[in-house]
């Protein structure tokens, strides 16, 4: 498994855009979410490095936030190694893609 075939990638989908609320974006815009864009799938992952990043020491750190600013780098590096991923394995863009 890849860094972007891990299940959390899916967890954090489903909690921000189909929770159970009475429309879910997910579900609204549905064709947005197949197949799942690469921008989102970078804006997960670097959302996920910020959280770990939050608690490294083992305590949350107070006081910081996630902004375009600070995270915008992170993200481009996401994006990137995901599309170039994506060259390299033509099974994984192919599931990425259905």
């Amino acid at each position: 498994m890849g860094i972007y075939e891990h299940p959390i990638l899916q967890d954090v989908i489903n909690a921000q855009w189909f929770s159970k609320t009475k429309k879910p974006d997910g579900i609204v815009f549905g064709g947005a979410f197949n197949p799942i864009p690469d921008p989102v799938i970078a804006l997960v992952f670097t959302v996920v490095e910020y959280a770990i990043k939050q608690w490294a020491s083992r305590f949350l750190l107070s006081g910081s936030q996630f902004s375009e600013v600070d995270y915008h780098d992170v993200y481009k590096r996401h994006l990137d190694g995901l599309e170039q991923w994506c060259h390299f394995s033509t099974r994984t863009a192919q599931a990425l893609a259905h």
